[in-house]
Formats: structure tokens, sequence, C-alpha cells
């Protein structure tokens, strides 16, 4: 997740949007790790798994689901990832043809 916060500073907020889900059943566990990592991601808890298993129908964790600007899925990722590396940076603008923020 501390990647994915970075990659989320990475674009400008109207082009790309960072939302992270937690399945974990307490809570306090995804609320300790935020705050542990200082994060500022926002955050949905989904402790039923109603999104996440019966909407998304997430087959592994983690997870990630590219949507396009039309909401509609461009990519399904399994397994974490360096997420603000340049391969990554890269593979993201392509599938959702956006552009990162000039350094």
């Amino acid at each position: 997740m501390p990647s994915l916060e970075k990659l989320g500073s990475l674009f400008p907020a109207k082009d790309l949007t960072v939302i992270c889900i937690s399945v974990d059943v307490d809570r306090n566990i995804a609320r300790e790790f935020v705050l542990q990592h200082k994060l500022t991601l926002p955050m949905l808890y989904d402790s039923e798994q109603e999104l996440s298993s019966n909407i998304l129908r997430v087959p592994a964790y983690p997870a990630t689901y590219m949507l396009k600007q039309d909401r509609t899925i461009a990519r399904i990722i399994i397994g974490a990832r360096e997420w603000a590396s340049p391969k990554m940076v890269g593979e993201i603008e392509e599938t959702l043809s956006v552009k990162r923020i000039a350094a």
C-alpha cells in the first residue's frame, strides 16, 4: 500500500484515483496499518466481503482493478507490485491512456 500511495501522487487526481478496500474482519488492523505507514489513500471497509466477493468477485488477494474513465475494468492484477516503479507507471499510462505528472 505504501507503493500505491506513491503511485497516486504521480498522476493528476482527475486521471488516476487509488482507493483501497480492506477485507479485514477487525477494522482496527487496517486502521493501525494506515496509521503506521502514514497513508492518506481513501479506505473502504468490506469486512463482510459484499463488494469484494459478491460484486467484484476478487479471485485472490491482493487484487488491483484498473478502471477506465467510463468505469469499465481495463485490467485486473493479482499479487503485489512495486506500483511506483517505472515499469508499472508505464503500464498504467498505456492501459488507462493517462500521463504522469512531469517531474
